[in-house]
């Protein structure tokens, strides 16, 4: 019957909070949302978005709707995105505020009437409008009164999806699925991601998990500060991101095995049914599910290349030399005056015109990189020996200088 008799009471334990952005907006399940798994959120005006992005048949059952604007706001008539937006939201029937009585698509011969406009489902507003069926107000104190000395801090909503993420953590959800949010506009949303991403913190400190889909701009999706400006892909970055590949595989091979289940149980209950139309929407749903599987396989066998991949490059680093092999030296310690004759290397006579002083240094000192410290250099076991110096002196011979 709608969820109009518990309007501060969740009914699953996750809720879709739908915004309006055509980048995500239709990754909704609705199916998940039918089965009573989730909840759904509109607001606004989303009605004109049926059949294809909303399902108000659904929505009348299994969600709520959001007004959160002053009465002189949504009662306006020249609402540019539904001039009629009063009227649904009143449930009556006036004069089309599209063609103001002419006749259009919007309307009847010049007069809009409702359609779809559930009454089952609560609507949250600002304050409760009694004109308005199904208006509750919105729990704003009850919400903030929880945050106690933070109160000042969490009263701070530039949007309505503040508003929204807010409530869901009041009445508890556990998963939060953000779709048809965006923010792209800086001009727009300066002050609302900003503020759309503390309530996103704060669900998230709370142990909430925010579903958002891949490539989504609302928050994520960005560079690691500070890992993206070194200049050197280090072990560390390595290990970080093979973790982490490995964990998204593990729970993508977990969603595998769920979908697995379901389309078990459909394929079930398939078998054991005897009207034509029942089978036929089982088999929908059964081929749906296979495709669901199907997709998540996929997605998990592209995690697993990257895992594989990232491990590689990580096998790789660690076989690299380590960095305490440099070891720093004292410069008094290594001079030609505590270098014996027996300790020389033999240089070929022709090579030794072409020496420096620093080619008078033992073997594993020649050519060291004279990088001064506090009194000590560190020597790099890869420079060249002095025999090769011989051979470069020697190939050198006859070179103007």
């Amino acid at each position: 019957m709608g969820l109009i008799d518990s309007p501060l009471k969740r009914t699953a334990d996750t809720v879709y909070l739908l915004g309006s952005s055509r980048v995500s907006r239709a990754l909704v399940d609705w199916t998940e949302i039918m089965r009573g798994e989730a909840e759904v959120w509109c607001l606004n005006e989303q009605y004109r978005f049926r059949p294809k992005f909303v399902d108000m048949d659904i929505v009348a059952e299994r969600g709520r709707w959001f007004q959160l604007h002053p009465m002189f706001d949504w009662g306006r008539f020249n609402n540019i995105n539904d001039p009629n937006h009063k009227y649904w939201l009143l449930n009556v029937s006036g004069e089309c505020r599209h063609c103001h009585g002419a006749g259009c698509k919007e309307c009847d011969r010049g007069i809009y009437t409702p359609v779809d406009r559930p009454l089952s489902m609560p609507i949250y507003m600002l304050e409760e409008v009694i004109e308005v069926p199904g208006s509750v107000r919105y729990p704003a104190m009850e919400i903030w009164d929880q945050y106690g000395p933070n109160l000042r801090n969490a009263r701070w909503h530039q949007s309505s999806f503040s508003y929204m993420m807010a409530m869901a953590i009041h009445l508890g959800f556990g998963t939060i699925k953000i779709r048809g949010w965006e923010m792209r506009s800086d001009t727009e949303w300066g002050e609302q991601k900003p503020n759309a991403m503390m309530w996103a913190g704060i669900a998230i400190g709370k142990g909430i998990i925010i579903d958002q889909p891949e490539g989504n701009t609302l928050f994520g999706n960005k560079p690691l500060y500070g890992y993206d400006k070194l200049p050197e892909f280090t072990t560390m970055h390595a290990e970080i991101l093979h973790k982490g590949y490995l964990k998204e595989f593990q729970d993508q091979m977990a969603e595998v095995n769920v979908l697995l289940g379901r389309e078990g149980q459909i394929n079930e209950r398939l078998q054991k049914a005897r009207d034509p139309k029942e089978k036929r929407l089982l088999a929908d749903e059964l081929q749906k599910a296979f495709q669901d599987r199907i997709n998540a396989m996929m997605r998990a066998n592209t995690t697993s290349g990257a895992a594989q991949a990232t491990k590689k490059v990580l096998n790789q680093l660690r076989s690299l030399p380590d960095p305490g092999d440099i070891k720093p030296v004292d410069l008094n310690s290594v001079t030609p005056a505590h270098i014996r004759e027996s300790e020389m290397p033999d240089i070929p006579d022709d090579a030794k015109h072409n020496l420096t002083p620093d080619d008078l240094l033992p073997e594993g000192v020649a050519n060291a990189d004279m990088k001064q410290a506090e009194g000590k250099i560190f020597l790099n076991p890869k420079q060249p020996t002095l025999a090769e110096a011989g051979i470069k002196g020697k190939r050198n011979r006859g070179k103007k200088r």
